[in-house]
């Protein structure tokens, strides 16, 4: 059976040839993480498909000198869902998982917690020659593992979907 290191190092060399998704990402430094941290920081995350998130400005309309107007209140940016590849061993997909249970551990119910930055990252997102950065992300829905027999060797993929508080066109 391959080493984890030998199975990312293929994942690595063959995806990246396949595919236009590329997620470059720092995971948070957070002691949940150390386990595969050390693996996942030398590579690059590959995606299968992805979405970029759209954005809806909140406004409150006033009446000023009896005119209506709009005030604008908070801009919201939508959250980002990824598909990523993985291999049967999961080592990306538990490192998701580990993440979420940093945020709440133990799956405790909490009806109000504050969330601070550490729980956050930052990635970029290459599609063909256009370049994205995702600013104050963090995983709020980890999809199922997904495998195909279509063929040997192949690879399962799994959604994330992040919640982002900046996006940005590089």
């Amino acid at each position: 059976m391959a080493t984890p290191e030998e199975i990312l190092a293929v994942i690595e060399k063959n995806v990246s040839k396949q595919n236009r998704w590329e997620v470059n990402m720092t995971l948070p430094n957070l002691p949940e993480l150390t386990s595969n941290s050390s693996l996942l920081d030398s590579i690059n995350y590959y995606c299968q498909e992805g979405s970029l998130p759209s954005q809806n400005l909140t406004l409150s309309e006033i009446k000023y000198l009896g005119v209506n107007r709009y005030a604008y209140i908070f801009m919201d940016i939508d959250s980002i869902i990824l598909t990523f590849f993985d291999t049967r061993e999961q080592i990306l997909r538990n490192t998701f998982i580990d993440w979420q249970k940093a945020i709440v551990p133990d799956n405790k119910v909490q009806v109000l917690q504050y969330y601070p930055n550490e729980y956050t990252t930052k990635f970029r997102l290459k599609s063909n020659d256009k370049s994205y950065e995702a600013i104050g992300a963090s995983p709020i829905n980890i999809g199922d593992f997904r495998l195909s027999h279509q063929g040997e060797n192949q690879l399962g993929t799994f959604d994330v979907t992040f919640k982002i508080k900046q996006f940005n066109a590089i």
